[in-house]
């Protein structure tokens, strides 16, 4: 034990001291903040935000032309006068246009019942305009279609009355579709979970490789048995990605109140508290189990150009499950996403990713917390037995059939 600790404290502090591990800690998550402080702070007083200047635009009270060609449109309803008014021919609507009488104008086809085309004329672009007087463009379409019979108009556009009622509330997807944070928050958490194990485990991966190549690893075993190197450099880099993990995470909590503050967006960033509580034991675990498989590659790899390489095959359920992301994003309860939360290689990502849409029953969270706990000490005892001096002195290459025999059932015999 005394052996472990000696081992843990030096890696620990190796890593903490190291230039990039200090810039990563304060960098990442400074220079995002001072943006949006810098934003904040120079941002005028009186200056409006977002939604009054969407409003201001929208309220322009030039209106728009309409030259119709298709003989469509005979009825102009209270609702559009002052903002689609009808123009005789294309050539009068360009001189109107030109002289700043109209924003732009329409012109509708001949053909258009059958081809459904319109042509539309502007000087300039205004999106936000143009999406609003498109959508009135398009309701007044509707209204003579049904020759501006006003109760048919109105059936038309409220045809219905739903009211939703779930069979399981604990199960049910009540998100906001129409709320861009429904699928931003959510994208946001899986990019973060992932890059995150990704990194801190290729970490491990390129310091037992490094070491065992410029031979740094022969005076660690002269002073430790393996298993207590193995031990104590797992135990250290966890510490220190769990460290650098909650730096990062208030961070996240902090530019999202920032932005809120400054931006004055039309809707409101917020993180759910389950992602913190439920995600730091799901980041821990996740790598310590990817650590852990990394950490006994490096053990079998005569270079770190060869860890690399094989890297990525240890990688690929954590990769298949970002990959993954629209479809249980899209669909939180489904039985896809239901095994990808609950499978020990991909729910370190895929649970904190589901808590960000919503909630998850309180089983799935502990049955997928059991089965990691169980794989972490499967895969850690495995990769114990991979830290070896036959290993970690050899220069020979790796054998993936010993390593993953190695890994899964203990160690090789001297047979193999």
């Amino acid at each position: 034990m005394r052996k472990i600790w000696r081992v843990f404290k030096y890696e620990f502090l190796s890593v903490v001291s190291r230039r990039s591990f200090i810039l990563g800690l304060i960098l990442v998550p400074l220079i995002p903040t001072i943006i949006l402080g810098l934003v904040g702070l120079l941002k005028p007083k009186d200056s409006p935000d977002l939604m009054e200047t969407i409003a201001e635009e929208v309220s322009n009270p030039t209106p728009y032309g309409i030259v119709d060609d298709s003989g469509l449109i005979n009825h102009y309803p209270d609702w559009v006068m002052g903002q689609l008014i009808p123009v005789d021919d294309e050539s009068l609507a360009r001189q109107e246009t030109q002289a700043g009488n109209l924003e732009g104008f329409y012109v509708i086809s001949k053909d258009y019942i059958e081809t459904g085309d319109v042509l539309l004329v502007k000087p300039e672009v205004s999106m936000v305009g143009e999406m609003k007087y498109n959508a009135i463009f398009e309701e007044l379409i509707r209204y003579n279609l049904v020759d501006g019979d006003d109760a048919l108009y109105a059936k038309l556009v409220n045809n219905m009355s739903v009211t939703t009622e779930y069979l399981d509330i604990e199960q049910a997807d009540t998100r906001d579709q129409d709320d861009p944070i429904t699928f931003m928050v959510p994208f946001m958490i899986s990019f973060f979970f992932y890059m995150l194990v990704i990194i801190n485990s290729s970490l491990m991966l390129n310091s037992v490789a490094k070491e065992k190549e410029n031979r740094t690893m022969e005076i660690l075993l002269s002073s430790a048995e393996p298993v207590d190197i193995f031990g104590g450099k797992i135990l250290a880099r966890g510490l220190a990605s769990l460290i650098q993990t909650a730096v990062w995470l208030a961070t996240i909590l902090l530019l999202a109140w920032l932005t809120n503050r400054t931006l004055n967006l039309p809707f409101k960033l917020e993180i759910p508290t389950a992602v913190f509580t439920w995600g730091i034991p799901y980041f821990v675990l996740g790598f310590m189990l990817y650590g852990s498989l990394m950490a006994g590659l490096g053990a079998m790899v005569p270079n770190t150009r060869e860890g690399g390489q094989f890297s990525l095959i240890l990688s690929m359920p954590l990769i298949l499950a970002y990959l993954s992301l629209g479809e249980f994003v899209a669909n939180p309860n489904s039985a896809v996403t239901m095994f990808l939360s609950l499978f020990p290689l991909t729910s370190t990502i895929v649970m904190p990713t589901r808590l960000a849409i919503g909630a998850v029953p309180v089983w799935q969270l502990i049955v997928a917390l059991l089965l990691l706990v169980l794989t972490v000490w499967l895969v850690v005892r495995g990769a114990a037995n991979l830290f070896s001096s036959q290993n970690l002195l050899s220069g020979q290459k790796i054998n993936l059939k010993t390593f993953f025999s190695t890994l899964l059932f203990g160690k090789k015999s001297r047979k193999a």
